[in-house]
């Protein structure tokens, strides 16, 4: 160990970058940093990410993929508790060690949620024997120093039947659906029946009736009209996603969208493009603003269509439309690509001609567009037509919004929202209908709890982890300490005191959920 002292300012910036980059290539541990201070040691001999056999739930599947090693929860039945598991060794007892514990849930659960009941994640000692059902309740287990995923707030995504405009109508079993048109009715599996205009400017609006709750949640909106089929344009001006408190006060009927109304400032909101057409800026070009012919248009993609045709065949197959589409960041999965192929008469071994690309970048390009006091055009294929679904992962704690088409994401769409908002959606004409759900399973509690020396308690906002966090365990094995970070982010100092030997270990809680722990390098300590 070296300790290097009383370097100036210049030269200890520059001093720390280059240890930096030996702790990466040269095996060196920075242990200590201040203000004109920096403790190196060698790095210790490689963590191994393993499970231990002896130390699980019965039926809990084992296996290990590129150093991370993964549990996979196999329960019988689903009443018969959580179950558990923990490494195969305890980690190192001197100098710092850091690992991460990351929990994947069903493919329908977006990144961030879907955590309710018991999961955990942390550090368990030799002494912890109960791997199968719950070892939460109070002093059952003093062994534990975890992080638990707390049950988020029971929310039912409901239209409200009081701020709404006169022309929509609010019904359906839960009050989940909006139907703009005084006579118009929902049939299941059929055409609706009659419309009617109500007044001079069908726009019209309507907000849950609740605010969402403090963490995070998520609601899928999806808009149907009649006489139109799945997938159809649903011609434009149709918005879907958050409105402040302030805009039931403003007015929920007429064009809010224009000029100085301010109910601009009232909205986030993803509005379908009036007619699906593909953003120029697929083709390189910068704003929808520039003018580019058909002509023109056809030449540029001509030219992606042959980047991307490697072999100069005339055609593409299969796994180079995938690579097309990657590149044009087209959110697409392998069904939708069959299903596109087996559209136009092409198995997955055949090749399709520039025509059936064009066709085929045509129908899943096509841009939204974000609104919030002005509108610019969005992200490739977060066009939303007839029956997609349109979902929105609010967290109320940072201020952001994500938004999902029909269970993919498409990006952050929003920041700084202000704390209090609620689901809207504006419906240009009549006739058209719009549902409302909300799943428990895909929300999340503003903050997670600590559990350590047998006792549970609630930590700080923002410690909430939900599917794919990747829980960051930052332990100073000499003070016996422990950070917390989230995805890279320090939360804060969680576990004072830690015994010896301490080994990291995950709870589960549903059949098919997985438990992944993984020895990345420890975050830039600068």
């Amino acid at each position: 160990m070296r300790l290097l002292k009383g370097a100036r300012d210049s030269q200890f910036d520059a001093l720390k970058q280059t240890l930096l980059a030996h702790e990466i290539q040269e095996n060196v541990r920075i242990l200590q940093i201040s203000d004109s201070t920096v403790q190196v040691g060698s790095r210790p001999a490689q963590d191994i990410a393993e499970w231990d056999r002896r130390s699980k739930a019965r039926g809990m599947i084992l296996t290990k993929a590129d150093n991370v090693a993964v549990a996979t929860c196999n329960l019988m039945n689903e009443h018969a508790g959580p179950c558990s598991v923990r490494s195969t060794r305890p980690i190192n007892d001197t100098g710092i060690t850091y690992f991460e514990l990351s929990i994947l849930r069903d493919p329908h659960v977006p990144p961030g949620g879907g955590l309710d009941g018991a999961y955990a994640v942390g550090l368990a000692t030799h002494a912890m024997a109960k791997f199968d059902g719950s070892w939460q309740l109070p002093n059952i287990d003093a062994s534990v120093f975890a992080l638990v995923a707390v049950k988020p707030p029971e929310y039912e995504a409901r239209w409200s039947r009081r701020h709404k405009a006169p022309s929509i109508q609010v019904h359906g079993t839960q009050n989940h659906v909006g139907t703009s048109g005084e006579d118009t009715t929902l049939a299941r599996d059929r055409p609706f029946t009659s419309q009617k205009t109500v007044g001079g400017d069908p726009v019209s609006l309507i907000r849950a009736n609740r605010s969402l709750p403090r963490g995070s949640c998520y609601f899928e909106i999806t808009i149907k009209a009649v006489g139109k089929s799945a997938g159809e344009s649903l011609g434009g001006n149709c918005h879907v996603g958050l409105c402040s408190e302030a805009m039931s006060e403003l007015g929920l009927t007429g064009n809010w969208t224009h000029g100085s109304d301010p109910r601009r400032h009232e909205a986030w909101t993803l509005c379908d493009n009036w007619n699906g057409q593909l953003s120029v800026s697929v083709f390189g070009v910068s704003s929808v603003l520039d003018r580019v012919t058909e002509q023109q248009r056809m030449k540029q993609m001509r030219a992606k269509f042959q980047q991307f045709d490697k072999d100069n065949s005339g055609t593409i197959d299969w796994n180079e439309l995938h690579l097309a589409l990657k590149e044009l960041t087209i959110c697409c999965t392998d069904d939708e690509i069959g299903d596109m192929f087996a559209a136009l008469g092409v198995n997955k071994d055949g090749h399709i001609h520039f025509e059936e690309f064009v066709t085929i970048v045509r129908s899943k390009a096509a841009t939204g567009t974000l609104f919030h006091s002005k509108s610019s055009d969005w992200c490739l294929n977060s066009f939303f037509g007839v029956g997609d679904a349109v979902g929105f992962q609010v967290d109320t704690i940072k201020g952001v919004a994500r938004i999902f088409k029909n269970g993919i994401l498409l990006g952050q769409a929003f920041a700084d929202l202000p704390d209090v908002v609620y689901p809207f959606v504006s419906l240009p004409k009549t006739g058209m209908t719009a549902t409302i759900t909300s799943e428990i399973s895909k929300a999340i509690h503003s903050k997670s709890d600590l559990f350590l020396g047998g006792y549970r308690k609630p930590w700080v906002e923002g410690s909430d982890f939900g599917a794919e966090d990747r829980i960051g365990f930052l332990v100073n094995n000499d003070k016996r300490t422990c950070q917390v970070y989230k995805n890279g982010a320090l939360i804060g100092r969680a576990f004072e005191r830690l015994p010896p030997n301490v080994y990291p270990f995950v709870t589960l809680c549903h059949t098919g959920a997985k438990g992944c722990l993984s020895f990345p390098p420890q975050p830039n300590p600068l």
